[in-house]
C-alpha cells in the first residue's frame, strides 16, 4: 500500500518547486514522449480546477535524440533503449516515475553532450509547446492525444544539428 499523496494534494508543493527552480520565470518541463506524459499531468490539472501556469511549456527529449542522432541511427528511440544504447546503468524499476526521471536527466545529458550548447538552447526553445497549443485552450484532457501539442512542433522548421565531435 502507497501512502502517496494524490495530486490535488501535492500540486501545490509541485508548483513551488518547478517555480524555485525556473530561470527568468519561464519552465520547460522535459518528458521522453511528452504528448503522452503531458496528457495526464494536464488532465489532473484540469480535474483539480487548477491552471496550468502561463510561463510552462514541454519539450520532447524524443525529439532531440531523433535530431541528434538521426532518425534512422537507432531502431527504437525508447527511453530503455536509449539508456542501453549509452552503457548507462539500468534503472532499479523500468516505467516507474522516479527511475524513469533519472533515466531521462542521464540520457538528456548524453545528448546534449554531443552539440553545442547555442544549438541545444535554440533547439529547446524553437521546439517546445505551449499547454496552449489545443485551440488556445491552456488545458487539455487525456483523450486529447497527441494532435494539438505536437501540431506546434512538427510545423516549426528544424535546424540540423552539427556532426558530432571526433572521438577523443
Amino acid at each position: 500500500e502507497l501512502n502517496a499523496p494524490t495530486f490535488g494534494e501535492a500540486v501545490h508543493d509541485l508548483l513551488a518547486f518547478v517555480e524555485s527552480q525556473s530561470l527568468h520565470n519561464h519552465t520547460t518541463l522535459i518528458a521522453h514522449n511528452v504528448s503522452f506524459d503531458s496528457r495526464f499531468l494536464l488532465a489532473e490539472f484540469e480535474r483539480n480546477g487548477i491552471q496550468v501556469p502561463e510561463s510552462w511549456y514541454f519539450y520532447d527529449s524524443l525529439h532531440l535524440a531523433k535530431n541528434v542522432m538521426g532518425k534512422d541511427s537507432l531502431k527504437s528511440f525508447s527511453l530503455q533503449n536509449l539508456n542501453k544504447h549509452f552503457n548507462l546503468p539500468a534503472p532499479e524499476e523500468e516505467h516507474r516515475a522516479a527511475s524513469d526521471v533519472d533515466v531521462l536527466i542521464q540520457v538528456f545529458e548524453m545528448l546534449i553532450g554531443r552539440v553545442t550548447p547555442d544549438w541545444v538552447v535554440k533547439h529547446i526553445h524553437g521546439n517546445r509547446v505551449s499547454p496552449k497549443a489545443n485551440g488556445g485552450s491552456r488545458r487539455r484532457s487525456a483523450r486529447d492525444g497527441k494532435g494539438a501539442a505536437m501540431a506546434k512542433t512538427r510545423a516549426q522548421p528544424r535546424p540540423q544539428p552539427p556532426p558530432p565531435p571526433p572521438p577523443p
